[in-house]
């Protein structure tokens, strides 16, 4: 979770009037930045960076600008980064695994932008635990926290509240035990709450319902996260991985998944796919909005992005096989509102794209990244905004209903534990890429 400057409201009605800041749409090729499993995240107003993980199964980031010239790319020998975010622009924290002598072991890492590519890359592993899958990182009880979930032993889920000093990290730790049933899927920080979400395994079929997990922030300076307070809400539907979430304001967050398919009653039919987007304000359910998706077999959740700015939700869905890919990002303005209507979407076709971004420097432009799936070294960089249209994207469009749904939370203290682990450093190596425009248009 990146640090947000809040605007009044006049002078952003002011900014989004301008007719000197352009609407963009970019799609930009760079060899050698390997596609597999690519994540993008926002720096500033002209860099984007890239993670992926390369032929030699390490993983690297490179620090791409939208101008011209050579763009750095630093190695990171770790095992696996399953994903990683921005702090303030200068600061990078990624989460995933890493092996040493006797196995392969949770980890988390950070570095500074600062230098880069030529940064110091620190890193604790944690034991306990096989792999961290998703992180968000938050300013709160006057310390930097880093919040993970990730896989334990014995079936269990681990989430984890790491806390940097400039020696040392101090790491607290929980483990969710429902007799494996219960996986964690995203988390997020709010005003509140660190928010985890989860599949569960419930009932004789055993279809995976959704769990929304609130553990509550610190109220005093240099705190963790309030474990003994945990709290959940069963959503009780029958929902495929992954069940992601995304931080607005204040409390309220959004969640989005895609139920099992729903299978018509005669052959030669295709089968529906039901996307859901919730919105929620803490514990209260505010209302949800779906969609059905009958268009292509077995359509995919990818990734999720939220602009602030203009109160826009982008969904990025990818269809296709290794022949074809068709991909289309779906923007909710109305998933905080009450109206349902046709929700217009970009499509790109011939990549799979794989992550999503917003533009904090420009409101309602997102970023994304992808790869041809057949050449797993190249990938493409594409750029847009969520209302306008020029030459770079097709149009894509579906229409959106509402529903009112209702949910009760339910008390579930969690125990945790506390280590202090010194970092380590990782080697590293660097390199550059070039980059090439394949579309670029504008719009005032």
């Amino acid at each position: 979770m990146k640090v947000q400057r809040t605007i009044p409201l006049f002078y952003l009605a002011m900014l989004l009037c301008n007719s000197q800041i352009q609407a963009e749409e970019h799609v930009w090729q760079v060899n050698d930045i390997v596609g597999k499993n690519t994540i993008i995240r926002d720096v500033d107003a002209t860099h984007m960076l890239v993670c992926g993980e390369k032929n030699n199964h390490y993983y690297s980031f490179t620090l791409v600008s939208t101008g011209t010239g050579l763009h750095p790319e630093m190695t990171v020998f770790v095992d696996s980064i399953f994903d990683f975010e921005v702090y303030n622009g200068s600061d990078v924290y990624f989460c995933g695994s890493t092996k040493n002598g006797t196995g392969s072991y949770a980890m988390l890492g950070h570095f500074s932008l600062t230098g880069f590519p030529y940064s110091t890359v620190e890193y604790v592993s944690l034991p306990w635990f096989y792999r961290l899958r998703k992180i968000d990182i938050g300013w709160f009880s006057n310390r930097l926290h880093m919040v993970a979930i990730g896989d334990a032993v014995n079936g269990k889920n681990a989430v984890v509240d790491a806390i940097t000093n400039s020696s040392y990290w101090q790491i607290y730790y929980s483990m969710i035990d429902t007799n494996n049933k219960c996986r964690l899927s995203d988390v997020a920080i709010t005003d509140s709450f660190v928010v985890a979400t989860s599949t569960y395994k419930n009932g004789l079929l055993g279809f995976l319902h959704t769990r929304i997990w609130y553990i509550p922030k610190p109220t005093g300076s240099g705190n963790t996260l309030q474990f003994s307070t945990c709290r959940y809400q069963n959503v009780n539907e029958t929902a495929t991985t992954p069940l992601l979430i995304k931080w607005c304001e204040g409390d309220v967050f959004v969640t989005v998944a895609k139920d099992y398919m729903t299978l018509h009653g005669y052959a030669g039919t295709p089968s529906t796919s039901f996307f859901r987007v919730k919105a929620y304000d803490g514990y209260l359910s505010i209302h949800s909005v779906f969609w059905g998706y009958e268009s292509y077999i077995n359509p995919r959740l990818k990734d999720i992005s939220y602009d602030p700015d203009n109160k826009v939700l982008d969904c990025l869905i990818n269809v296709g096989s290794n022949s074809s890919q068709h991909n289309v990002v779906y923007h909710l303005n109305q998933p905080l509102s009450l109206n349902p209507g046709f929700a217009k979407g970009h499509a790109y076709d011939d990549i799979a794209i794989n992550s999503l971004d917003k533009k904090a420097s420009q409101p309602g432009h997102f970023i994304a990244v992808g790869n041809p799936v057949a050449e797993t070294e190249t990938s493409y960089l594409l750029k847009y905004k969520y209302d306008i249209w020029n030459s770079c994207f097709d149009t894509d469009s579906v229409y959106v209903s509402f529903e009112t749904p209702n949910y009760t939370p339910i008390d579930n203290g969690l125990v945790y534990n506390n280590v202090l682990l010194v970092p380590q450093k990782t080697y590293t190596d660097t390199k550059e890429h070039q980059k090439m425009t394949v579309c670029h248009s504008n719009k005032q």
